[in-house]
């Protein structure tokens, strides 16, 4: 009987796996819950998790099936049939796959014969390798793992080219330009993590070579024509290589193919993923059988399988792909808001054309399929895109409305707008045509619209020159008013303007406004001196006061949550004189509307901060006109 080096601990670790197993397995009985075997055996978490018990109902309904597929496959619901013989057969697979990998090579009956340096630093980056795909799940940032792949992956596969016998340079040729690629696709990725859509081709370039991994699957075929030609390399081995291969290849191909699957498929899918170990295996096995001298391998040029044996392999690969095949009728539900490709909004004239249908689809998820405002929640993605052209297509309102109630909707075309622009951007152009800016456009937009109701403010006292002024346009949230406070410091008590419009409780200052939800023209001066009292032209006028321990007396823009929100004009610091007490006063008037713009403020602020031991409110002037 062989012996290895390290059998006996790859016994133990082999053991252990099956006896943790076993007792995952007598848990699952007693619980009816598969998912604690699936953990055991895959050594991932399939159950669902504590999100999906406090999501909508329609998530636990029958319509939420396939999205609780997707999310959290298999779980209670699947399929036992399906789910425990591909448990047991993948359990089989790791537990051998374990013992391969930690055996170690075979004993020498003698001493060790020496190996070329190449050798031996190849394969101690196939144990780091394999070590470094062992703890993958640690890895919760995109950009350190690739970064981890390139400094493991990439030297082995240009190691493993020069350590092998070539039959022709050509091979070699064509496996060092494949490990080249492969480097180069994750640096690529590695860019994409940190720059985006850097350049025009990306999202191509990326699917070819990231989401196919051609440069991988090509330099591993020729690694393999190599090991067939060279005697240090068994017959077993290379046999197990090309089993990698072929279900690398056809898991590729199913996932490209197939989309997003129904439970069934996506469990079949699952189990599938447990021969990417296969990968390991053959190159722990490659590893060790280097440490046998070239001389004395004891085989000349291998003879290929027998064509039964690829029969064999082939029907071993292909049968298992049967079960992710659907039906035609089987709706073919692509994206979802999951799904990297749906996370990032993008306006038109920022979206390739190859991306149009994608992005629509991707913004109509929330209406069309999670049931907001009635939708039906199994609509295929062809289904969309042809109700979506035929909206485009109906010229009147009333016909529109009446395909939105024929296929179940009961929204409105105005929610659907932002979506139909990347379907027919000449017909939604002519209602809607801020629709088909770019986002550097709308941004140069928004800027010019900031800028002009900005230029409708003007300073009501020019003559009163403070240390920090500005005057903005300054926009109101729901439920108007705005605050003057201290950044540095935490004030839980709530100011309360009893009555007037301006209250102040330790560092905090709030202010009343007539309006909400619009703009103000406000004018905010930071003095050191006590200004003179000014009431004519103002219907309110009052005084607080207010403390600053950290020297700052902010009065922060109102921010939407948007990505413009950065336009907005700001305020300067309010405390001219550093840490202490100040008084805030206020002045507050409703502008004639007689000669303002159509889109200028109607209502205007003047706020002045400055130095003043007094705590008191002071109302100087007080109209219940506006009140």
């Amino acid at each position: 009987m062989r012996r290895y080096l390290l059998g006996r601990v790859a016994v133990a670790v082999t053991a252990l796996y099956l006896l943790y197993v076993a007792v995952s397995a007598v848990v699952t009985v007693l619980t009816r819950d598969v998912g604690h075997a699936w953990l055991a055996v895959t050594g991932t978490s399939l159950r669902y998790g504590a999100e999906a018990e406090i999501n909508a109902d329609w998530f636990h309904g029958e319509g939420g099936g396939e999205l609780r597929a997707l999310m959290y496959p298999p779980a209670h619901g699947a399929d036992a049939a399906l789910i425990v013989p591909g448990l047991v057969l993948v359990c089989w697979l790791m537990a051998w796959s374990t013992w391969q990998i930690l055996r170690g090579p075979a004993a020498p009956a003698g001493p060790a014969a020496p190996q070329p340096r190449r050798v031996v630093w190849w394969r101690r980056l196939v144990y780091f390798h394999i070590a470094f795909a062992l703890v993958l799940p640690a890895f919760e940032d995109d950009f350190a793992y690739l970064l981890g792949y390139l400094l493991s992956n990439t030297p082995l596969m240009v190691l493993f080219c020069l350590v092998m016998a070539w039959r022709g340079r050509w091979l070699r040729a064509l496996a060092l330009t494949f490990a080249v690629l492969d480097a180069a696709d994750t640096v690529l990725l590695a860019a994409g993590e940190v720059a985006g859509d850097f350049w025009p081709a990306y999202d191509l370039v990326s699917e070819l070579l990231s989401d196919l991994g051609l440069p991988a699957l090509a330099w591993q075929a020729a690694i393999l024509l190599g090991q067939r030609h060279d005697p240090r390399w068994s017959a077993t081995t290379v046999r197990i290589g090309w089993w990698s291969l072929g279900s690398t290849l056809a898991l590729t191909v199913a996932r490209t193919l197939v989309g997003v699957l129904a439970g069934g498929q996506i469990v079949a899918l699952a189990l599938l993923d447990g021969l990417w170990v296969l990968y390991l295996v053959w190159l722990a096995r490659s590893a060790y059988e280097t440490i046998r001298p070239y001389e004395e391998a004891g085989r000349a040029v291998r003879r290929g399988p027998s064509p039964l044996a690829r029969t064999a392999a082939a029907t071993c690969a292909l049968v298992p792909l049967f079960g992710l095949v659907q039906p035609e009728e089987t709706p073919r539900l692509t994206f979802d808001r999951w799904r990297d490709e749906c996370l990032e909004e993008r306006r038109f004239a920022d979206t390739p054309p190859r991306h149009r249908e994608r992005v629509f689809l991707c913004g109509t998820i929330d209406v069309w399929r999670t049931g907001v405002d009635g939708f039906p929640d199994h609509l295929p993605d062809q289904y969309l895109l042809g109700y979506g052209r035929e909206l485009c297509a109906t010229p009147d309102r009333a016909g529109q409305d009446a395909l939105l109630r024929r296929v179940g909707a009961t929204t409105s075309m105005d929610r659907l707008y932002d979506d139909l622009v990347f379907l027919c951007p000449e017909v939604v152009g002519r209602v809607h045509p801020e629709l088909l800016r770019s986002e550097a456009e709308e941004r140069r937009s928004v800027t010019d619209y900031y800028t002009k109701v900005g230029s409708q403010c003007s300073d009501p006292w020019p003559a009163l020159r403070g240390v920090r002024q500005r005057t903005v346009a300054y926009w109101l949230s729901e439920g108007g008013g705005y605050a003057i406070y201290d950044p540095d410091t935490e004030d839980e008590e709530s100011p309360d303007p009893g009555r007037g419009f301006v209250g102040a409780a330790g560092d905090t200052v709030f202010v009343h406004t007539y309006g909400e939800n619009e703009p103000i023209c406000l004018t905010a001066k930071a003095l050191r001196f006590t200004p003179p009292l000014r009431l004519k032209g103002w219907e309110q006028v009052e005084e607080v006061g207010v403390g600053s321990r950290g020297g700052k007396l902010e009065l922060p823009v109102y921010y939407e949550g948007s990505e413009y929100d950065d336009l907005q004009p700001t305020l300067p610091d309010l405390a001219a004189a550093g840490p202490g007490r100040y008084r805030v006063r206020v002045y507050i008037r409703v502008r004639d509307a007689e000669g303002l713009a159509e889109d200028a403020p109607w209502e205007e602020h003047l706020v002045l901060v400055f130095p003043g031991r007094s705590a008191e409110k002071v109302v100087h002037a007080h109209s219940e006109e506006y009140g």
